[in-house]
């Protein structure tokens, strides 16, 4: 009997429950369970959860400044899977990148950074500013993303090998 269960259980097509998973990510208490069930959401059923408005809110927590910082950055990590076009969240992410000296601050920006990456060419312009930007990690990634164009040729120069390397492969 139990297998028999067991059998009906794996064959069941899996569910999203979207409006569960806004009110949780809305929610300090729930936004870790959000993040992981939007972590394993299969391809199949993430289109819906883009439709449903999902991507804005990963970009909410990411910014949240009260959000635990382990809470931003899975945000960030999702952002690219729950992008559209008709909602893009490249705008949303920018004040990320603002330089900052607080090693939190930095851990978003060089987040943010690869996230904007993982975008595309809709990116490049939120990304553009942050090549002259005080992470070398962050201007790496940038440079990688052929964002810059010709100011790709400046970072040739930078005093940091990674960067260099970025920018000659950008």
């Amino acid at each position: 009997m139990t297998a028999v269960l067991l059998a009906l259980a794996l064959l069941a097509p899996p569910t999203f429950d979207l409006d569960a998973t806004r009110r949780a990510l809305g929610h300090p208490d729930g936004r870790d369970g959000a993040l992981a069930a939007l972590d394993r959401l299969p391809a199949p059923l993430r289109p819906a959860a883009q439709a449903g408005g999902i991507g804005p809110l990963l970009a909410t927590v990411a910014l949240d400044p009260r959000a635990a910082l382990a809470h931003r950055v899975r945000a960030l990590r999702l952002v690219p899977y729950y992008n559209t076009p008709a909602a893009p969240l490249a705008p949303l992410l920018a004040p990320l990148l603002a330089p900052t000296e607080a090693p939190e601050g930095i851990a978003l920006a060089r987040e943010a950074a690869k996230a904007l990456a993982a975008l595309g060419e809709a990116s490049h312009g939120v990304l553009r500013p942050a090549g002259q930007h005080a992470d070398p990690e962050v201007r790496a990634t940038v440079a990688r993303t052929g964002a810059l164009a010709d100011g790709t040729c400046a970072l040739l120069e930078d005093p940091w090998p990674l960067v260099r390397r970025a920018a000659a492969r950008g």
